[in-house]
């Protein structure tokens, strides 16, 4: 089986479909994209998606169910904000990543059932403010850093 990777920033038209707010190193043939179902990132306005082309049997499908959030600066600029699974994705950002200071405010996350190790690996002070048992991200990374960062981390193995 032959398979393609790419991602796709998309933006909200409704529940279930999505137009896509710009191409990132790839051509997309469709302007649109439906899903079946209530996809988890349904309620988000702007995500990038992990989409992989099957070539043998034509079609896409939605690597490992994963999104970013994405935001748009004041200058037209897509950004978002790195995510931590483990120490390896933290090594790579603070070797590979620098980030610049954004206020996301209406991004927070529940820290309450986290120790602190996984508070430490998953919000590193580095991009992540800590304020009454809520994670508030503090620095963004442009789309290209982001999907690079992916690359070498999440999705390295494909």
């Amino acid at each position: 089986m032959h398979i393609m990777n790419f991602m796709l920033p998309l933006t909200k038209l409704n529940r279930l479909s999505y137009t896509v707010l710009c191409g990132t190193a790839f051509f997309v043939a469709a302007s649109i994209l439906y899903f079946i179902g209530k996809p988890a990132f349904s309620e988000r306005d702007s995500v990038i998606l992990y989409l992989s082309e099957d070539k043998k049997d034509n079609h896409y499908f939605h690597q490992k169910y994963q999104y970013d959030d994405v935001f748009k600066d004041k200058n037209g600029n897509y950004y978002s904000y790195p995510k931590f699974r483990n120490t390896e994705d933290l090594n790579y950002v603070k070797e590979n990543i620098k980030g610049f200071k954004t206020n996301l405010k209406n991004k927070k996350f529940n820290l309450k059932n986290l120790g602190p190790e996984v508070r430490r690996i998953y919000y590193p002070e580095e991009f992540y403010a800590i304020k009454n048992n809520f994670a508030l991200p503090i620095k963004g990374i442009n789309l290209n850093e982001l999907i690079s960062y992916r690359l070498k981390t999440s999705f390295k193995n494909l």
